[in-house]
């Protein structure tokens, strides 16, 4: 394209005809950040699980910007005076790892960790809930599916199991976020949790890399220059930067996002505005 406009410039001069501005710096650095985002993604939808609240429901989501999951970290923490069962999330992106989603959680009594092996990226997630009357104790486990193959649940403290739900992106996709909602249900206090994953084409994420164009041909700084390149380069993960998709602001009465594949809504959700217990 600036190739095009130089030459286009270039016989409009010859012609007494003045060429058009040069685009501004601004300009430029947007057209570089959309080739980078130039990787489309799609939500799966969510995986199934019993879900209700009668409390505002929580909603968090996670995202590498740049490549795809490799390995998740979940923490889980029990209020002893509430019977309030809390996990919190965190993803390794290549190979860094962004900082918990900031779902409400205290006393921490178990974190683990699972990596895909051998350079393998997360492609799905299957979940399995429990529920104990006595003491109203829900929990949950999890395991991943990296790069098409099932691994082993990490392990996580559990019993009483209810039910198990899983979804994967489809062939030629792999996961780049995740999203978490919580409810909560005053009645035997339960802890309900539900998940969808953000999938991207492998391809298209290898294209909008290889297609950037030579950074000096859009006239920045070097130092603009080395940033740009050194970003585009490497997967620095933020939570919840954004990847492009309509906001979505989960079980609560919101549209569902732009791209949703599977099922359109939280699975028997019954939710009512409140005030948090």
């Amino acid at each position: 394209f600036f190739l095009s406009s130089h030459k286009i410039a270039g016989s409009l001069s010859s012609r007494g005809v003045s060429a058009a501005p040069r685009p501004s710096r601004m300009v430029r650095l947007l057209c570089v950040a959309s080739l980078l985002g130039y990787a489309s993604a799609g939500w799966t939808g969510a995986l199934g699980l019993t879900f209700e609240s009668n409390k505002p429901v929580e909603a968090k989501s996670l995202f590498c910007p740049s490549g795809f999951i490799t390995g998740i970290r979940v923490k889980y923490g029990r209020t002893r005076d509430e019977d309030r069962d809390l996990y919190d999330f965190k993803l390794k992106c290549g190979q860094r790892w962004t900082s918990w989603s900031g779902l409400w959680f205290k006393n921490e009594l178990e974190d683990k960790t699972y990596e895909c092996p051998a350079k393998m990226y997360v492609t799905g997630i299957e979940v399995k809930r429990g529920r104990r009357e006595w003491g109203d104790k829900d929990t949950y486990d999890f395991k991943l599916q990296c790069s098409g193959v099932w691994q082993d649940f990490m392990g996580m403290k559990f019993g009483g199991q209810q039910e198990q739900a899983g979804t994967e992106c489809p062939s030629g996709e792999g996961t780049s976020g995740l999203k978490v909602f919580r409810g909560f249900v005053d009645w035997g206090d339960k802890d309900l949790y539900e998940f969808e994953l953000n999938c991207k084409s492998i391809a298209a994420n290898l294209a909008s890399i290889r297609g950037l164009p030579d950074l000096k041909m859009l006239g920045l700084q070097r130092n603009v220059r080395s940033q740009l390149q050194l970003r585009s380069a490497t997967a620095t993960c933020q939570p919840a930067c954004g990847s492009g998709q309509r906001p979505y602001r989960g079980p609560a009465g919101a549209a569902a996002p732009e791209r949703s594949r599977g099922s359109a809504g939280i699975h028997r959700a019954t939710l009512a505005a409140g005030g948090g217990r």
